[in-house]
């Protein structure tokens, strides 16, 4: 691995740090990779559409491999799981519309409820004159 001193910094390319790495070493970096943000937006891209948005992508098997690579292997893994991740984040918005129609019919029949204990006059509607009567 190539280290240069550069402006007072160790400078070397990740590559060849990755490069020098035990698997421990290589699966304490991943799992913080993983959760990066970017990294995840880049992965997901590349899986979804078989490629990055810089127009790279993971190895892809050639031929209906019965060991596909990394890639076609995460892909088969998101196109059998999909019915089940849609179904799942169809019931989270379900439940969650049910729990603001709740909300919104309770505040409605709150209103309802104070608009009708004045007599469908509002105190606070000045040009209703039903409150003179």
């Amino acid at each position: 691995m190539k280290i240069e001193l550069k402006d007072g910094k160790l400078c070397f390319h990740p590559e060849a740090l990755i490069d020098c790495l035990d698997d421990e070493g290589k699966a304490d970096i991943i799992e913080r990779l993983a959760c990066d943000d970017a990294i995840i937006k880049a992965v997901s891209e590349q899986i979804i559409t078989g490629w990055t948005e810089c127009g790279s992508h993971g190895g892809k098997s050639c031929s209906e491999d019965a060991t596909p690579s990394p890639l076609d292997a995460a892909r088969r893994a998101v196109a059998l799981a999909s019915g089940d991740v849609a179904a799942e984040e169809i019931e989270t918005l379900r439940r969650r519309l049910l729990a603001k129609t709740a909300k919104y019919e309770e505040l409605s029949l709150y209103a309802w409820n104070q608009y009708h204990n004045f007599g469908g006059w509002c105190p606070m509607d000045a040009t209703n004159d039903k409150g003179d009567e």
